[in-house]
């Protein structure tokens, strides 16, 4: 066999190995994004190596398109209660404190980020300022200009406000994040 026509059939051979690791790769990376509809809202999937996050275009008072990031969907949250209407609550407020009744070292991390996801959330949306630092501000602190959002682990993962106060009850301290997401999604009324 000649020299040019083995080089030649070498080089197809790696051409089509390549093509073949990619395709592998990028089938179980599974990269990318995909879009869907809720309730009028366009909702992206983000897709990065085992990260899975959500997009959503948001207008507010007529104005945007603003983007928010969540880790979950609307879809993902349904099964989770709020008993009433909660941005009466936010009206009108200067300060919303987060408190996590029974905080300990048993926590992992993720009652923060969903805190930094709430913080974040609500002042850039309702211009109320978002304090958790210091968990010392619980229930009996929200009256006036001051609202509480007390996270508690319970049996159940539902939203319900008690003396003005709002009481985000998870199973896990994975679903303090999934709540978190809920309660803007809720503000927002991407979900009733």
């Amino acid at each position: 066999m000649k020299p040019e026509r083995q080089a030649l059939i070498i080089v197809l051979i790696l051409a089509v190995l390549t093509v073949i690791i990619l395709a592998i790769i990028l089938i179980n990376t599974k990269g990318g994004t995909s879009t869907f509809n809720y309730n009028d809202y366009e909702i992206q999937e983000i897709r990065e190596g085992n990260y899975v996050g959500y997009k959503t275009k948001v207008f507010i008072d007529k104005q945007g398109p603003f983007f928010m990031n969540t880790r979950y969907s609307p879809k993902d949250l349904e099964d989770i209660s709020i008993s009433e209407r909660l941005r009466p609550y936010l009206d009108n407020k200067t300060e919303l404190y987060i408190h996590i009744t029974g905080l300990n070292e048993s926590f992992k991390g993720k009652t923060s980020i969903a805190a930094l996801e709430l913080n974040g959330l609500i002042e850039r949306f309702f211009s109320v300022p978002v304090k958790y630092e210091d968990n010392i501000k619980d229930c009996s602190y929200s009256f006036n200009q001051t609202i509480v959002i007390d996270f508690r682990l319970n049996s159940k993962n539902e939203i319900y406000v008690e003396n003005n106060c709002i009481i985000a009850v998870a199973k896990t301290e994975e679903d303090f994040i999934r709540i978190s997401d809920r309660i803007v999604f809720h503000l927002l009324g991407i979900m009733d």
